[in-house]
């Protein structure tokens, strides 16, 4: 009986951890700093999809923005700051994967 039970146990855990693999698709990390290097942490990041929903995201405390699981396609990347020039950049995510875009923002004179 133990057997049956670390048997069943162990085909949960299998079975979970392929569902989350198949949702685990791809990531992209928005790194926003200044033209200095220095993270801005109160940027704005807006992705644009073709299709499908607008994404807006503050960054963290070092001036990251990590999204995960959005849809293969193309996007229009956009980094703002008050203070600062805005930027845009397009990018493509495929399914699987990891994409890094980075923003260096100048201050506005």
């Amino acid at each position: 009986m133990r057997r049956k039970g670390v048997a069943l146990i162990v085909l949960c855990l299998l079975a979970s951890f392929a569902v989350s693999a198949r949702h685990a698709r791809n990531e992209v990390v928005v790194k926003v700093a200044d033209s200095g290097g220095h993270p801005l942490k109160r940027a704005c990041v807006t992705l644009v999809p073709k299709e499908g929903e607008i994404i807006f995201r503050n960054a963290d405390g070092k001036g990251v923005v990590t999204l995960k699981d959005l849809s293969p396609g193309k996007y229009r990347v956009t980094a703002k700051v008050e203070g600062f020039v805005a930027e845009k950049q397009e990018i493509t995510v495929g399914e699987s994967g990891s994409f890094v875009v980075t923003f260096s923002l100048d201050a506005k004179s």
